[in-house]
């Protein structure tokens, strides 16, 4: 069995990559969350001693309890742009994939480059399928990724059959309905 596909990265597809990145391992999400009750306990110590000692205006101290709860959100959100902006030499390249069933052949074209690899599917780390995508994590930085429109050949059904023989079930992840 044989799926093709062919993916083009444009910035709409940059930015999903890495708004995916920034949240796909529930740890991750958990650190957030840690820091940032940590961030709002210090700010509310921060205004009791304000408070106590009085040394320190108030208001230094509600702007401190009011903003923090609002910073790691916003650079939740604010990263993926960031990266996105970052990356821009990447719009316009083009991933041809051919996936059979012991190996992969990934031809990628850019402005400057053109280069093709083959490797089996134990060169990931992690594939995530969910609703629109498939990542295909290399390292737990770098990814292939593409959405699930862009085949050409076979079927999602098909290339999910070759992901499941080849692939783990711990390195086979699939987030929510697809």
């Amino acid at each position: 069995m044989t799926v093709k596909a062919k993916t083009e990265y444009t910035e709409e597809l940059l930015l999903k990559f890495a708004k995916f990145s920034v949240v796909r391992q529930p740890k991750q999400i958990a650190v957030y969350i840690i820091c940032e009750l940590v961030m709002l306990a210090l700010a509310g110590f921060y205004a009791y001693l304000t408070w106590i000692v009085g040394s320190v205006s108030i208001v230094i101290a509600v702007i401190f309890v009011v903003t923090i709860p609002f910073i790691i959100p916003f650079i939740l959100l604010h990263a993926p742009h960031r990266s996105v902006k970052m990356n821009k030499r990447l719009f316009g390249a083009v991933n041809d994939y051919m996936f059979s069933d012991d190996e992969i052949i990934i031809e990628s074209t850019m402005r400057a480059a053109t280069g093709q690899s083959t490797a089996s599917y134990q060169l990931f780390d992690k594939v995530y399928e969910t609703k629109e995508m498939f990542f295909f994590y290399i390292s737990k930085a770098q990814a292939y990724f593409m959405n699930k429109s862009d085949i050409t050949e076979g079927t999602v059904s098909d290339l999910q059959e070759l992901l499941r023989k080849n692939l783990p079930a711990k390195k086979y992840i699939v987030r929510g309905k697809t």
